[in-house]
């Protein structure tokens, strides 16, 4: 568990013990990004939060870039719970976030967290997210999609329909949705939520749940931090159920 430090690089090389690995709101003392590094792990089943982007991702020797395609010495199959953080407004870090999943096979449950950005919003089409090979994780293994802090862009939308219209075997889908939103934004949002509401879903019997996220817009309250960072061992738990409430 890593809360609030400055990182260069996190190295799991040998641990063949560990369950969990979780970031949050980590910096770098240099101008490069974190990288993170999972070597030998076999019983490593909770990641969190990985920052395509932000955090240079190393899977053994391989550094995952954007288009890396997945093979045996490319994934973790062991990781069954991933939690990510992503500013969905920058097309560079979006474009990671393919090859970010391809990593992961067996992922069951997937909490992304959409940060805001002041750059200007990148457009990008659902055929973006299905890039050049398909995203095992996605159309075979995800049952729990937890969706923080939806922004109202259409790149946060485009990701969750790409999500609807091919994970087969979803079973929830939580949205929760930013608050402090303008009325406008609101509305835009709403007519959003019923075309997604529409779309051609691969799982017909796939629900979803939406309510306001309890966090001011430009910030994140200390009670949640202290929360994230106590309840590590099943963080992927507890943040599913404190979004519910």
């Amino acid at each position: 568990m890593f809360c609030l430090s400055i990182l260069d690089e996190v190295a799991v090389v040998d641990a063949p013990s560990l369950e969990g690995l979780f970031l949050w709101h980590n910096k770098t003392a240099s101008k490069t990004s974190t990288t993170v590094k999972i070597g030998h792990a076999p019983k490593l089943s909770l990641l969190g939060y990985l920052e395509p982007g932000v955090h240079t991702l190393q899977i053994g020797d391989t550094i995952i870039k954007a288009g890396t395609k997945a093979s045996t010495s490319t994934t973790v199959s062991s990781v069954q719970m991933l939690a990510l953080q992503l500013q969905f407004g920058v097309c560079s870090k979006v474009k990671m976030l393919p090859s970010f999943l391809r990593c992961f096979p067996s992922v069951e449950t997937l909490i992304v967290q959409s940060e805001e950005t002041l750059e200007p919003t990148s457009k990008l089409s659902v055929k973006s997210w299905k890039g050049t090979s398909p995203i095992e994780c996605v159309h075979s293994h995800l049952k729990t999609l937890l969706f923080r802090e939806l922004q109202g862009n259409r790149n946060d939308f485009k990701f969750l329909t790409f999500i609807a219209e091919n994970a087969q075997k979803l079973e929830k889908m939580y949205i929760e949705v930013k608050m402090g939103l303008s009325h406008t934004t609101r509305e835009v949002m709403a007519t959003k939520l019923r075309a997604l509401k529409s779309a051609n879903w691969a799982s017909r019997d796939c629900k979803m749940l939406f309510r306001t996220s309890k966090v001011l817009r430009g910030g994140w309250n200390k009670g949640e931090h202290k929360h994230h960072c106590l309840k590590c061992p099943d963080i992927g738990l507890e943040i599913a159920v404190r979004s519910l409430q």
